[in-house]
């Protein structure tokens, strides 16, 4: 799986940072994904940089976004050690598995109410 960095102007997206995390959790090319801080989102995932950046491209239609490969080797940071063991082992957090559930059962109770 190879690691990829997502960032976006979140004070200029015409998203908001919940809906593009929502979108992110959905995405078919992301296999996983974290996101230590707003408008910066790591993801893993088996997909090419241009599948993936496609995908971005058709929900942010007008917004500015940085896509990038990152190695693990290579990169530096200030992250918690949990964040550091998931993006080097892919290990999420049992914080961020909770989050990414709640998320999730928010995403599927809004689109059963848009559905009433």
């Amino acid at each position: 799986m190879k690691n990829f960095a997502l960032s976006w102007d979140i004070s200029r997206a015409e998203a908001s940072h919940d809906q593009i995390i929502g979108f992110i959790s959905e995405n078919r090319h992301v296999q996983q994904w974290l996101a230590p801080f707003p408008g910066f989102i790591l993801i893993k995932t088996d997909s090419d940089i241009l599948e993936l950046s496609q995908s971005i491209t058709r929900f942010l239609t007008r917004s500015y976004f940085f896509l990038a490969i990152v190695d693990p080797v290579t990169s530096a940071g200030a992250l918690t050690p949990d964040m550091w063991n998931w993006f080097n082992r892919g290990i999420l957090p049992d914080s961020e598995v909770e989050r990414i559930a709640n998320m999730r059962k928010e995403i599927t109770k809004s689109r059963a109410e848009t559905k009433k």
